[in-house]
């Protein structure tokens, strides 16, 4: 499974449109993490599903500002991150991530982008590995997201325009 990761577009969907037309194969999945939601509507080409959540910057539609999701057999916890303090530091979310007991952790909203992996035990209440993705801005520094799902392994990395 194939999924890429957008945030914080502010406008610009441009950028989404070039991340999807650029990508060697069409991704099974697209999850946008807010601040830029209107920016979807017209980009994502039909056929591919869009999980999205609302942002700081996302002052209309029905999003939840988080959704827990199963994709590829893997428990992902997307948020934008504002209600969780992300610019502060990350305990908070990393916490909510535990006893979710998520496999990924997706946020934006710092618009600073980076992959980790928390190790089983390495975090107070983290039972399992985590991987943590905060794919940056497409809007502001072009950056995004991948999430590789295969065999039961999971592969991030990041990219940009």
């Amino acid at each position: 499974m194939d999924i890429l990761v957008f945030s914080d577009s502010h406008g610009r969907s441009d950028n989404i449109s070039a991340v999807i037309e650029n990508c060697r194969t069409k991704p099974d999945a697209v999850i946008f993490l807010g601040d830029g939601l209107r920016d979807l509507a017209w980009t994502v080409p039909d056929g591919i599903p869009v999980y999205s959540v609302k942002g700081n910057c996302d002052f209309y539609g029905d999003e939840e500002t988080e959704i827990i999701i199963t994709l590829g057999g893997k428990k992902i916890f997307a948020t934008h991150g504002h209600k969780y303090g992300v610019k502060l530091g990350y305990g908070n979310i990393y916490r909510r991530a535990a006893v979710i007991g998520a496999d990924i952790l997706l946020f934006g909203h710092t618009h600073e982008a980076f992959c980790e992996t928390l190790t089983k035990g390495s975090f107070d209440g983290l039972e399992r590995d985590l991987f943590v993705m905060n794919p940056g801005s497409l809007g502001y520094d072009r950056s995004f997201g991948t999430i590789v799902i295969k065999n039961g392994q999971i592969l991030t990395s990041l990219g940009s325009l």
